[in-house]
């Protein structure tokens, strides 16, 4: 599945976090405008995980007049994540569920892979406790099997932490070593200085199941129909 295009759509926008999607022509996923100051939104690099048949979108912001720097917050990210849901897919930041499947990312979006060191050393997943303080969750509903957090992490320290990102890099944090988890702010920057990425992930949707009890007791209610109207 190709996640990479979108053909473009004339005088057609759809406002988040006050900023406007303008799809484009330039061969990555939608651009997002930012209250008119430029681009938020680049998808920088995008890779098919044959394991699990799952695409993932390295996207990162684009520096504007309001954020010189670039980067994107938690929310930013998850809003664009999800605005790339198709029919019979799921879009969202990435949810790591095994440690082979973080070992895949940190193989395929190593840091300087574009030739900017800062695109992929802080990269937001969709791991956060929001809802309940040190209660965390996947945003798209997966169970949390696995976690990486650095030693004594998270912690919190005033209660406004509540979203996770992997350090990619070994030249940043000697606290959060490279492969290691903490929690952030929703902010764009790390300590005003450092920009976010964040990856989406893509999936197919399965189709639903239904149980047997519930289809055995389809089975007769049917027979039951066909009974009365002989």
């Amino acid at each position: 599945m190709n996640f990479k295009s979108f053909n473009k759509i004339p005088r057609r926008f759809v406002a988040f976090v006050g900023a406007v999607f303008v799809l484009s022509q330039s061969g990555h996923a939608a651009t997002v405008i930012d209250a008119g100051l430029g681009p938020l939104v680049t998808t920088v690099k995008t890779v098919e995980n044959a394991e699990n048949g799952h695409t993932y979108h390295l996207i990162s912001g684009g520096a504007t007049r309001a954020n010189p720097r670039g980067g994107l917050s938690w929310t930013q990210a998850d809003a664009y994540a999800k605005s790339l849901d198709l029919d019979g897919y799921s879009s969202s930041l990435v949810s790591i569920n095994s440690a082979s499947e973080q070992e895949w990312i940190q193989e395929h979006f190593p840091t300087g892979h574009s030739g900017s060191d800062e695109m992929s050393q802080l990269i937001w997943i969709g791991l956060h406790d929001r809802s309940a303080e040190g209660v965390f969750t996947w945003e798209n509903g997966d169970e949390v099997h696995h976690t990486r957090w650095a030693d004594n992490l998270p912690n919190d320290p005033d209660g406004s932490h509540d979203f996770a990102y992997l350090t990619n890099t070994p030249m940043f944090d000697p606290f959060v070593p490279k492969g290691t988890w903490d929690d952030y702010q929703d902010k764009p920057l790390f300590f005003e200085a450092f920009p976010f990425s964040a990856i989406i992930e893509v999936a197919p949707i399965s189709p639903s199941i239904p149980e047997p009890a519930t289809t055995a007791m389809t089975i007769f209610a049917l027979l039951g129909v066909f009974r009365r109207r002989k």
